[in-house]
């Protein structure tokens, strides 16, 4: 049993948790929680927007999934709406890679 106000679309007691996973051409490798779209907007950059946005702004945490390659990556922008990643290699130049996310906030 499990304490807390289970709803249908994934939120508990007011909280929603959003993942997946993005290959480097921006398209969904894995859609997880659903509840999202992805754009790859630029080298490098990816642009994740929530189907329903969160009632203020949301925690993302976002990882490289190339093991082989020095990777940095964070995020550009975070907002109710959505999420701007970026990433780049070991020089600091834009390049396109997997990566995975989760975004977890109020709605």
């Amino acid at each position: 049993h499990v304490a807390g106000d289970l709803k249908i679309d994934g939120t508990i007691n007011g909280v929603k948790e959003l993942w997946g996973t993005i290959t480097s051409a921006g398209t969904i490798s894995n859609a997880g929680s659903g509840g999202w779209t992805v754009a790859k907007t630029a080298i490098g950059k990816y642009k994740l927007t929530f189907t329903s946005p969160f009632s203020g702004i949301p925690v993302a945490i976002v990882s490289s999934n190339d093991a082989n390659q020095a990777r940095i990556i964070n995020t550009q922008s975070v907002t109710a709406n959505d999420v701007v990643v970026i990433l780049r290699d070991a020089n600091g130049a834009f390049e396109d890679s997997s990566f995975s996310f989760i975004v977890k906030g109020s709605v």
